[in-house]
C-alpha cells in the first residue's frame, strides 16, 4: 500500500524497462518515488531488439547506479549464466534480405547485407521477451525502494503553477487517493498521460511516410538459413540476428528467442497495408501479405500465432515538447519512429541517462527543458534518416549505401564507449557532429532525386564511403567484403587515429579488452 502521506518526489507514470530503470535510478539517488503502472506485469510488449550501444549504456547505468539484477542482461553470455529463467534470444547482428513481391527470393550477395555487430556469442547482443525483462525491470526498482502501483489509473492530475507539486488523482478498482509529487516523468507510450495533460500539439516528422505496423509473436517458424542457403560461410549465422525482409512497400522483421519463438511483424506503406485490408481482419492480412512473398510464405507455413494480432494504425509519431520544469517524457513518449535499425532502446537509454544526471546534479528542482529539446533532436535526425530509408526497401541499389550512414556512426560510438573516450558520444547517430550529420543529408536528398528522376544516375556507394570516411572504422563500404561484414579488429587498428589513438596503442587496448577476444564461436569456425 500507498504510505499515508501520498507525497514523493518523483512520479514515474509506466513501468515499461525505461520507467523501472529511472525509477530504480531514482530512487538511489535517495528519492521517493512511486511508479504507477496501468496494466500488470508479465505483459506483452513490442520493442524487443538491442544493440551494442544499447548494451553499453545499460551496462553503464547499471554500474553507475548499483543495479544488480540489470548488469548481467548486457550481453548474451552474462545473461546466459546469471538468469537463464528469463527469456531472450541471440543477436549477432542485422540480417537483410531484399525480395521482389510476387516472386521466389534470389539468393545472391547482391541482395543480401549481413553486418555483424558482435565478435562471439558470449558478448552477443539481445532479444528480449520484453513480458520477462520488463518484470525483472520492475523487481530491481522494488528492490531499490520504489513504491509500485499496478492497474492503475490516473483520473485527473492538476498543478497550481509552474513552480508548484503535482497534485494526481488516482484509482485502483475500489481505491482511491491523492499523490502529491514534485516531478513527473511520463515513461508510457506516444500520445501518454502529460501529453494529454499538457495538451501538447503532436504530429508526425516532416516527410515522413505514413506507415502501419502489423505483429505477433509465432511458433514453428522455419528458420532462413534452411529456405536461403548461402555457398559461402556468413560472417555469422544469419538466424541469429535482427532479420529484415525488404520489399517495395515495407518489411518484414523476425527475432528468435531461444524457446522457440518467433517476433514477427511488418512495417508497411498505407498503399501496401490497403492492398491486403490491414484494418478488416489483421490474421487474414498477414496471410495476404506473405503470399506476396513466397519465400518468406514458405517460412512460416507451420506457423502459428501464440499472441493476437495487434495492428497499429500509424507508426511515427512526435510530440511538439518533451520536458520542462517539474516535467519530463521520456524518449518512448515523446516520439516513435518505425524500428528499421533497432533504434528504439538506445535512444530510450541515452534519455534514461540525461534524466538520471540532471537529478544527480539538481534533484527534482531540475529543469527538463534542454533535455527536451535534445530528445525531439535526436528523433528528428533518426526519423530523417529511417525515412530514406524506408523509401528505398523497393531499391535494394539505394538502401544498402544509406545503411551505412547507421553502421558507421553506431560502431563508431560503441567503440568510443568501449575505450572510454567521449568522441562521439553526445548524441546519437552522430547527431553533434555537424560535418557527418550535413554529408548524410545531402546523401538522402541525392536518393530522393534519384527514385524521382531514375535516368539521374551517379555511383552512390561512391559518394556514401567519402561520407562516413571520418568515422568509418569498422571497413564498411567495401566493396570486396560484398555486402558481408563481420567484426574484424584489424579495422579498429588500421583506423585507430580516426579515434585519436596510434595503431600501437590500439593494439595494446585490444590485446587486454575481454570484448576483443574470441572474435568467433566454435559453431562459426
Amino acid at each position: 500500500m500507498l504510505p499515508m502521506s501520498h507525497s514523493y518526489d518523483i512520479t514515474i507514470i509506466g513501468a515499461g524497462f525505461s520507467g523501472s530503470l529511472l525509477a530504480a535510478i531514482a530512487a538511489r539517488l535517495g528519492m521517493r518515488v512511486l511508479l504507477i503502472e496501468r496494466q500488470q506485469h508479465p505483459r506483452f510488449a513490442i520493442g524487443e531488439s538491442t544493440s551494442p550501444l544499447a548494451n553499453l549504456l545499460l551496462e553503464e547505468l547499471a554500474v553507475k547506479y548499483n543495479l544488480p539484477l540489470l548488469k548481467p542482461l548486457c550481453n548474451w553470455g552474462s545473461w546466459q549464466k546469471s538468469c537463464p529463467q528469463i527469456v531472450g534470444g541471440l543477436k549477432w547482428g542485422f540480417t537483410y534480405y531484399a525480395h521482389t513481391l510476387d516472386h521466389e527470393y534470389v539468393n545472391s550477395r547482391e541482395k543480401q547485407l549481413l553486418v555483424a555487430a558482435s565478435p562471439n556469442d558470449s558478448l552477443a547482443d539481445t532479444h528480449w521477451m520484453r513480458s520477462d525483462v520488463d518484470t525483472l525491470f520492475l523487481q530491481q526498482a522494488l528492490e531499490a525502494g520504489v513504491t509500485y502501483r499496478d492497474r492503475t489509473t490516473v483520473q485527473s492530475v492538476h498543478r497550481a503553477n509552474q513552480a508548484g507539486l503535482w497534485q494526481l488523482h488516482c484509482s485502483t478498482g475500489s481505491d482511491s487517493y491523492t499523490v502529491a509529487s514534485s516531478l513527473v516523468v511520463d515513461a508510457g507510450g506516444p500520445r501518454g498521460l502529460l501529453h494529454r495533460v499538457l495538451s501538447l500539439p503532436s504530429g508526425g516528422f516532416d516527410g515522413y511516410p505514413d506507415t502501419q505496423a502489423l505483429f505477433s509473436h509465432f511458433e514453428g517458424v522455419s528458420l532462413c538459413e534452411e529456405l536461403i542457403p548461402n555457398s559461402a560461410k556468413p560472417p555469422y549465422p544469419p538466424d541469429n540476428a535482427a532479420v529484415h525482409h525488404l520489399f517495395d512497400g515495407g518489411w518484414i522483421w523476425m527475432l528468435r528467442f531461444r524457446n522457440g519463438v518467433v517476433s514477427a511483424g511488418a512495417s508497411l506503406s498505407d498503399c501496401m497495408a490497403a492492398s491486403i485490408d490491414i484494418a478488416a481482419d489483421p490474421l487474414q492480412a498477414w496471410g495476404r501479405l506473405l503470399h506476396r512473398l513466397p519465400t518468406v510464405e514458405r517460412l512460416f507455413a507451420h506457423s502459428k500465432p501464440v499472441q493476437p494480432f495487434m495492428h497499429l494504425p500509424r507508426i511515427a509519431w512526435r510530440a511538439a515538447k518533451a520536458g520542462g520544469k517539474g516535467w519530463a517524457l521520456l524518449p518512448s513518449a515523446a516520439a516513435s519512429i518505425d524500428p528499421l535499425f533497432s533504434t528504439g532502446f538506445p535512444l530510450a537509454l541515452l534519455g534514461v541517462q540525461r534524466i538520471a544526471e540532471q537529478l544527480k546534479q539538481n534533484g527534482t528542482a531540475a529543469d527538463f527543458e534542454e533535455y527536451g529539446e535534445i530528445t525531439l533532436q535526436e528523433a528528428d535526425t533518426t526519423a530523417e534518416y529511417v525515412a530514406a530509408c524506408l523509401r528505398t526497401t523497393g531499391h535494394f541499389q539505394l538502401f544498402l549505401p544509406l545503411t551505412q550512414f547507421y553502421f558507421a556512426s553506431a560502431s563508431y560510438s560503441e567503440v568510443c564507449h568501449r575505450i572510454g573516450t567521449h568522441c562521439s558520444r553526445d548524441r546519437f547517430l552522430s547527431a553533434h557532429n555537424a560535418s557527418f550529420w550535413q554529408e548524410m543529408h545531402c546523401s538522402i536528398q541525392s536518393v530522393y532525386k534519384m527514385l524521382a528522376e531514375p535516368e539521374c544516375s551517379f555511383n552512390f556507394f561512391d559518394k556514401v564511403r567519402s561520407a562516413i570516411e571520418p568515422i568509418n572504422i569498422a571497413g564498411l563500404a567495401d566493396e570486396v567484403k560484398q555486402n558481408w561484414y563481420g567484426v574484424d579488429l584489424n579495422d579498429l587498428v588500421v583506423n585507430a587515429n580516426k579515434l585519436g589513438l596510434t595503431s600501437e596503442s590500439m593494439k595494446a587496448i585490444l590485446q587486454d579488452a575481454e570484448w576483443a577476444k574470441n572474435t568467433e564461436t566454435e559453431e562459426n569456425q
